[in-house]
């Protein structure tokens, strides 16, 4: 079995990828790490447009995608 991901190895795994690159996390990861009360998918998207991601939500969990230095990262 694969131990849980940590914050600080979200935070490494984000900020290795290129323009274009996806890195997704399961499920029970998302809940872990940002909760499961009425904050944790704003506090999801804060954290993606952070390390300028988009982020998509997947029948297996969240998928984040690092975009271009030039795109602006949307705010919702």
């Amino acid at each position: 079995m694969l131990r849980p991901m940590t914050l600080p190895e979200l935070q490494s795994e984000l900020d290795r990828l290129s323009p274009g690159d996806r890195w997704e996390i399961s499920q029970a990861d998302y809940l872990r790490v940002f909760g499961a009360n009425d904050v944790a998918r704003a506090r999801l998207e804060n954290f993606a447009r952070g390390h300028r991601c988009g982020i998509a939500v997947t029948p297996s969990g969240i998928e984040f995608r690092k975009l271009p230095s030039d795109q602006v990262v949307p705010i919702r």
